[in-house]
């Protein structure tokens, strides 16, 4: 088992919204990649920084309640809290202790931790593991345009998949220290972004950021975005998904700036119970199933 000294940076994040380019940040910056990673592909050369043997049991949580990366609108964490038991945690505690080399903190990674962060919670309090997140904003425009282009999906399922990750995301992880950093501020200037995360959430970085710049200037591929959102850009998908992920989208930038305001939490409260209502109505799959026909 871990040490329970060690700490966890989890990285948090929509697919294709800069997570892969921040853990590589950091494992730069000391933090102990996984043993097995993910092999790099053609639209992420730089890699993943995701452990193989954690991405496969996410997917096999999402599987336990008939959900999938891409078609988890109904799934709810407490769903999987009869399945998760003990014996399921000191199992996947197990994993992830042997998932990362002993004796560094690490950078614990993967876009579906957005919906099963609870079960993964209380897997690092079992190992007496303590959590740091770091949740990455990227433009939804942006975002759309990576998704639709590689994988096919129509706009509105990427857009209300973009939502849910973004609203169950920062919903878990607002008691514990946290710090919300968008992909702009990382290629704008990583330094800032850096320092910013370490005060807000008390993070300690175990290698200095002089001795790292070289290495992080090097890996930020300034040329791997793709994908630019204008000033102003309009949010993808169906009406109705966009006026609440443009709602989602301003009060996380506000409390990217502002930690912790009373607004801006009161209106992601607000979308997430107006977003859980036309998930749970099934009023969101006719949308998606109705732009897929018209595609």
């Amino acid at each position: 088992m871990m040490d329970a000294s060690r700490n966890a940076l989890v990285i948090l994040g929509m697919h294709r919204s800069g997570t892969s380019a921040l853990a590589g940040c950091f494992a730069r910056l000391g933090f102990a990649p996984p043993r097995q990673v993910l092999d790099a592909s053609d639209d992420n050369p730089s890699g993943f920084y995701e452990s193989a043997p954690v991405v496969l049991a996410n997917h096999e949580l999402l599987q336990m309640v008939g959900a999938h990366w891409n078609n988890c609108f109904n799934f709810d964490p407490a769903r999987l809290a009869g399945s998760v038991t003990g014996a399921k945690t000191t199992e996947l505690a197990a994993m992830l202790a042997a998932a990362f080399p002993p004796g560094r903190p690490f950078v614990l990674k993967d876009p579906r931790m957005c919906v099963l962060l609870p079960v993964w919670a209380r897997v690092l309090a079992h190992m007496g593991v303590t959590a740091r997140t770091l949740l990455m904003l990227r433009h939804p425009a942006e975002v759309a345009g990576s998704l639709v282009k590689r994988n096919g999906l129509p706009a509105t399922a990427v857009a209300a998949l973009t939502l849910h990750h973004m609203l169950e995301a920062e919903r878990a992880t607002r008691a514990g220290p946290r710090a919300l950093l968008s992909y702009d501020e990382l290629l704008g200037d990583w330094r800032a972004l850096v320092r910013r995360a370490a005060g807000e959430t008390g993070l300690s970085l175990p290698r200095d950021m002089a001795a790292a710049a070289a290495e992080i200037d090097g890996f930020l591929n300034h040329a791997a975005r793709h994908h630019h959102a204008r000033p102003g850009a309009e949010m993808p998908g169906a009406e109705t998904v966009a006026r609440l992920l443009g709602q989602a989208w301003a009060a996380l930038l506000f409390l990217a700036r502002a930690p912790g305001d009373g607004m801006s939490l009161a209106v992601l409260d607000h979308v997430h119970g107006e977003f859980r209502a036309m998930r749970r109505s099934g009023a969101l799959m006719a949308l998606i199933m109705e732009e897929a026909a018209e595609g």
